[in-house]
Formats: structure tokens, C-alpha cells, sequence
């Protein structure tokens, strides 16, 4: 979100961006993760570096975008313990011994939960995006699936699109970040 404002002067510009500040905070504050230029990878990893947390991330048929981006800072290494990469769906299935038949949300979660306890990690992201769906595709199983788990919580979501192209990869990375980021500021 940026906030602009027009005035005679600077002075009165900001007190005015200031005031529509103060509003949206006020109304949204808690999902607010930085300003400025602030990236949500940058400040993610900034927090579990303070909290001495580290995290796994299992990512199937989308690719490799959350872990790209929290590798992209400079203390992501320290942070991320493991990250697993899967092309096909029947993959991850075949490691966790999952049937074909369990909805795609719910393997996300499990996917999150078992690269969390298995790498011995304080928080796990799981990506599962089935590649056969278009980005117009909006049923009840959906495309892609995200979980974020951590010992005290999980939350999980469903995305209507296929995780191939670049726009699905920047909403499923975002997404999945800012969700462990919130759960983590909420403890």
C-alpha cells in the first residue's frame, strides 16, 4: 500500500499521509510487516533470526520460489534448515505413503508438519500445486495448496491456480511468508 498525499507543502503533506497512516493501522496494524522497502523474506528471516527459530520448507509443482527468496537474504542460510523440492505431486505423496484420494489442503498440512518434526525445525511452509490446472481453474480442490505449521498452530489455503507461472509463485511465496511471520508474531 502506498500512501500519497498533495499539499502546499511538505510539512503538511506528511502530517496528512501521517493521519491515513494512523487509520490503516488502526484498522489493519496486524498485518503490517514493514515500510519503506521492506521485503516480507527480509523481515521474516530477521525474526526468526532474533528468536534463534529455524524453518523447512517442502515445495512440490511450483518450483522453488519460497525457498529462493528467504535463500536471497543474507541470513536466510542460518534460518532455513532444510528445503525440499518435488516436481510431481505423486512424489510427495509417495514419501509420506498419502493416498491419492486426501483433498490437497489437507496433504499441505501434513507435508508442513512432517518437514517441521522431521528436520527438527520450530516452523515448516508446504507448497503442493497440482501442475494440470490453469490459472482460470477455481473448483473446490483447487490448484495449490499452502500449510504453514508450527507447534502451536497451523493454517492452511487454498489457491484456485496451478503454481507454474510467475505471478502463482509470487502470491504462493508471499502468502505462505507473511502467514509464518503473522503466526509467529502472534505466540
Amino acid at each position: 500500500v502506498r500512501i500519497t498525499a498533495k499539499a502546499d507543502n511538505e510539512t503538511l503533506a506528511d502530517e496528512m499521509i501521517a493521519g491515513v497512516e494512523g487509520q490503516i493501522r488502526e484498522r489493519v496494524g496486524r498485518y503490517i510487516f514493514g515500510i519503506e522497502d521492506e521485503q516480507i523474506e527480509s523481515v521474516l528471516i530477521e525474526l526468526l533470526v532474533s528468536n534463534g527459530l529455524t524453518l523447512a520448507t517442502s515445495e512440490t509443482g511450483i518450483g522453488n520460489p519460497i525457498s529462493s527468496r528467504i535463500l536471497s537474504v543474507a541470513d536466510g542460510g542460518k534460518v532455513l534448515a532444510s528445503h525440499q523440492t518435488q516436481n510431481e505431486l505423486s512424489e510427495i505423496r509417495n514419501i509420506l505413503g498419502i493416498s491419492n484420494e486426501l483433498p490437497i489442503r489437507e496433504l499441505a498440512e501434513r507435508v508442513a508438519e512432517f518437514v517441521t518434526k522431521t528436520n527438527q525445525t520450530n516452523a515448516g511452509i508446504a507448497v503442493v500445486s497440482r501442475p494440470d490446472v490453469g490459472e482460470d481453474h477455481a473448483d473446490a480442490e483447487g490448484g495449490t495448496a499452502i500449510a504453514v505449521y508450527t507447534p502451536h498452530k497451523q493454517r492452511s489455503r487454498v489457491y484456485g491456480f496451478g503454481g507454474q507461472g510467475e505471478t502463482a509463485q509470487n502470491w504462493t511465496s508471499t502468502w505462505a511468508m507473511s502467514m509464518l511471520w503473522q503466526m509467529l508474531t502472534e505466540q
